[in-house]
C-alpha cells in the first residue's frame, strides 16, 4: 500500500495535482473543504484535531465529504492522535458510540449517514502513520508530495 501526503497551502492547494491515493494536507486551511470542490475521487484529508477542532466534529466533516467524494483515507494529527483516531473512526460507523478516552468521553453519540463505505483512518504519530494494525513511514519528500509506505516487519 502506498498513499501520497500532497502538503499545500489554502490558494496553492486549488491548483495542486491530485490523484487517487493523495492524502491533501491544507496547514492554513481545511482540506476538507478543497477537496469536496476539487471533486477528486479516491482521495482524502489531512486533519488537525485538537481543543478547537475536536474529533467529534472532524468525523462529521468527514462523513459529509465522503458522500460528496470517494473518500478512502484521512490522517488526523494532533495532541494524542492515536486517541483521537479512534474517536474518529468510531463516530465514523453510524451506530450509537459510548467511550471514554483522554481526548472524548461520548454516550450514545452517533454521527448520521455515515460515510457510504468505510474509510481508513491514520493517525500522526511521531513521523508515522498508524491505523491500528498497519503502520506507513514517508519516503523522501519531492516538490511537495510525500510517500508513504508499509513499513517493514
Amino acid at each position: 500500500m502506498e498513499l501520497v501526503g500532497v502538503r499545500a497551502t489554502r490558494h496553492e492547494a486549488v491548483r495542486v495535482d491530485l490523484e487517487p491515493g493523495c492524502l491533501l494536507d491544507v496547514p492554513d486551511g481545511v482540506a476538507a473543504l478543497v477537496l469536496a470542490a476539487r471533486g477528486v475521487d479516491g482521495t482524502g484529508p489531512w486533519l488537525r484535531v485538537g481543543p478547537h477542532y475536536p474529533a467529534a466534529l472532524a468525523a462529521r466533516d468527514l462523513a459529509a465529504l465522503a458522500w460528496i467524494i470517494d473518500v478512502t483515507d484521512a490522517v488526523v494529527e494532533g495532541p494524542d492522535a492515536l486517541d483521537q483516531a479512534h474517536v474518529v473512526r468510531a463516530l465514523l460507523s453510524g451506530d450509537p458510540v459510548s467511550l471514554e478516552s483522554p481526548v472524548a468521553t461520548l454516550v450514545e453519540a452517533y454521527n448520521r449517514p455515515a460515510p457510504p463505505h468505510a474509510i481508513t483512518v491514520w493517525a500522526w504519530v511521531a513521523g508515522e502513520l498508524r491505523d491500528g494494525e498497519r503502520t506507513l513511514r514517508p519516503g523522501p519528500t519531492r516538490r511537495g508530495r510525500t510517500p508513504w509506505g508499509e513499513a517493514p516487519r
